[in-house]
């Protein structure tokens, strides 16, 4: 259950925590005096919502690893029989008058971080009918510190699929061989120009954060001797990559990584030409590249 619930039982402590220790007592009180919950009465829950629901961040985080475990359960046909038993029963806990509810499993784990997200939208609706000047400050004061949670779990949460998603890339790319020339430097020196190979799981060089893909697509390569060949365009936070794909879904560089920071672009004036975009002007090199009916030009700089 582990694999498929990572921790999930502190996550349940926590829900549970909230109910029975401040939502639970607000509403035995509003109905023993038979006035109307006060929104004073669960601060304490939800200000120290973070306290309460910190096991919920590594049950996002881990999440994932739950989903690739249970698609490898898709052909197990114990395991599917058993998930039919458990979705009936789990029907019957729910009355048909509240609406169809989704048991799906792999519903059920999908963004879980929305189940964590629904009480500051539950406090929201609170907010939009009460009146009381001091019962509004305090569901404001509420609000923040859920949101506040919620936007760090979930800016952790896309850090980290980010990063799963660079490493990804970084295995597809194929390992650059050194040139021979360079043993005859010395083991110091090779040692050394080692270490700068492109690495794209190291941070960015210049701020030290970690570098994201923004966007991959196929894109049509001339090389030197004015032939077409097929390549990959893959654009990162701070770098471009232009490789060739092989039959295993690997990529070899075509190109030495170009830095975003020393990109020129361009836009072509004359509205009859089919290339919308120029990128690039290096110090060294040029490359033309063709995206669809469009064509991109890379100009050789003298500067």
């Amino acid at each position: 259950s582990d694999q498929l619930f990572p921790g999930i039982l502190p996550v349940f402590q926590a829900h549970r925590a909230l109910w029975t220790e401040h939502l639970q007592p607000a509403l035995v009180s509003a109905r023993q005096s038979g006035l109307p919950m006060r929104p004073t009465a669960f601060y304490r829950g939800f200000t120290s919502f973070r306290e309460i629901f910190a096991p919920s961040a590594q049950y996002c985080l881990r999440i994932a690893e739950a989903k690739d475990y249970l698609k490898s359960l898709e052909k197990n046909e114990v395991f599917a029989d058993f998930l039919k038993w458990a979705q009936r029963v789990s029907q019957r806990n729910y009355n048909s008058e509240d609406g169809a509810v989704d048991l799906q499993l792999g519903s059920l784990l999908t963004m879980p971080l929305q189940r964590v997200m629904k009480y500051g939208l539950l406090l929201q609706e609170i907010l939009r009918h009460t009146e009381d000047g001091e019962e509004r400050l305090a569901l404001e004061s509420m609000i923040s510190h859920v949101t506040s949670f919620c936007n760090e779990l979930n800016s952790t949460y896309r850090a980290k699929c980010d990063q799963a998603e660079l490493r990804g890339v970084a295995d597809r790319i194929e390992d650059a061989k050194l040139p021979d020339w360079i043993d005859g430097l010395g083991d110091e020196t090779a040692t050394v120009l080692e270490s700068y190979r492109l690495n794209l799981m190291r941070p960015m060089p210049h701020n030290g954060q970690l570098r994201r893909r923004i966007s991959e697509g196929d894109v049509r390569f001339k090389d030197e001797k004015g032939k077409w060949n097929d390549a990959k365009c893959l654009l990162f936070t701070d770098l471009l990559l232009l490789a060739k794909s092989s039959k295993r879904n690997s990529l070899r560089l075509l190109r030495p990584p170009l830095r975003l920071d020393r990109l020129v672009l361009h836009k072509l004036s004359d509205p009859n030409n089919t290339c919308d975009r120029c990128i690039s002007m290096t110090a060294n090199n040029g490359i033309k590249m063709r995206k669809n009916a469009r064509k991109v030009h890379e100009k050789t700089s003298k500067h």
